[in-house]
């Protein structure tokens, strides 16, 4: 973000008398032009997110509570779950009384009348038996997201470096940062980390990335986009 206005960068490439481009991030929404070369930007960013550390206790605890909350409802979905199971059962012995009666006799008004019964209570058994299966979160399925979001969350430089889809890269913007931050808080290491991250105590900026270039010149022609990783 900006750090004058805190509204998202833009992206543009300026064009010098000789052809050449030079594309910047830059911003100058009622007050004076803010702009970094894209060069300085993103490494200053790409050094930033590679000193990003993940908290190994964040994840013991996060899981703690989840088994915790899972507890807590076990009994409950335990007890939903054999109301279900019952009314599968009986929905069961009653489809079974109907074919009985279904094969016990020829006459077809009769028969035409239990088939269409018949189906109606398979239709309720599946409908049963797919509200019980929804409620049966198991352990292992905490344990499996667990995992999936370890894999997910301690490589953040995975995440926000090789991510190429913008929308994507947003929501794990979100995830690591609890609000997006600007440049300067990032050149300064003091953007605001949501909880599972740390900034490494070894991070320090080269003094060729602690100021914006302010202006981009030379330039002709701009050619303007959203802000997003410039190709």
């Amino acid at each position: 973000m900006c750090p004058v206005c805190d509204k998202p960068f833009l992206g543009s490439v300026s064009k010098g008398k000789s052809g050449a481009g030079f594309p910047a991030y830059h911003c100058s929404r009622n007050h004076k032009q803010y702009g970094v070369s894209k060069k300085k930007f993103e490494d200053t960013l790409s050094m930033f997110i590679l000193n990003i550390k993940y908290k190994k206790d964040f994840l013991k605890s996060f899981e703690a509570t989840l088994v915790n909350k899972y507890r807590e409802r076990e009994k409950e979905i335990g007890e939903f779950s054999l109301k279900a199971n019952s009314n599968v059962a009986n929905l069961e012995t009653e489809k079974l009384q109907k074919i009985a009666a279904f094969t016990s006799t020829q006459n077809q008004i009769i028969r035409a009348t239990l088939e269409k019964q018949i189906e109606e209570i398979q239709k309720q058994i599946t409908e049963a038996q797919e509200q019980r299966n929804k409620l049966e979160i198991k352990e292992n399925d905490i344990h499996s997201f667990i995992k999936y979001a370890k894999n997910l969350m301690e490589h953040p430089e995975e995440m926000l470096l090789k991510q190429r889809n913008f929308t994507i890269l947003r929501s794990l913007f979100g995830l690591v940062f609890d609000k997006l931050p600007t440049y300067t808080e990032i050149v300064s290491g003091t953007p605001k980390l949501s909880l599972p991250y740390k900034l490494s105590e070894d991070f320090k900026l080269d003094k060729d990335f602690t100021a914006g270039d302010r202006g981009i010149e030379p330039r002709t022609r701009r050619l303007e986009c959203l802000v997003m990783p410039l190709n």
